[in-house]
């Protein structure tokens, strides 16, 4: 059973200047996080679906409801499309609970300098969802479905 949504508007704080946008549009979902050894969970929240991003990122404040200590995970970091941003990056094994019973199991990176509450990225979302963007409709909408296998990194 697929699961459709539409996207949610933000308003921006100028108007673009190549676009003259006064909003963006963002696909996100409504998601949870757990701990995969506890049944510490954080209140739901909007992450966004992108397809950029190579994992599942989220902002390092969802630790503390999970019981996880934000530098015990796997150091890293990560930069984005530009060359100067790099922004340290700690990777822990966590569950996304995902509509009314889809729940994941993923490796994912908490940071402190993220820019949004989350990200669903291609390394334990995208393998585990089938994801397609419609934006022939207003406001857009996307439609995610869950792939029934065991994801392999």
């Amino acid at each position: 059973m697929a699961l459709r949504a539409s996207y949610k508007s933000y308003p921006v704080s100028r108007a673009s200047k190549a676009f003259g946008q006064e909003i963006h549009w963002w696909p996100v979902l409504p998601v949870r996080l757990a701990n995969q050894t506890s049944n510490l969970m954080t209140k739901p929240f909007h992450a966004v679906v992108d397809s950029g991003s190579s994992a599942c990122l989220f902002h390092a404040d969802f630790l503390g409801p999970l019981g996880l200590n934000h530098k015990d995970g796997i150091e890293d970091s990560l930069g984005g499309v530009g060359r100067q941003a790099s922004i340290p990056v700690y990777y822990h094994d966590i569950s996304i609970l995902v509509g009314i019973d889809w729940k994941i199991g993923v490796r994912a990176g908490f940071s402190e300098e993220l820019a949004v509450a989350g990200l669903l990225g291609r390394l334990g979302f995208f393998d585990s969802f089938r994801v397609t963007f419609d934006h022939s409709v207003h406001p857009p909408a996307f439609e995610i479905d869950r792939i029934e296998h065991q994801a392999i990194h």
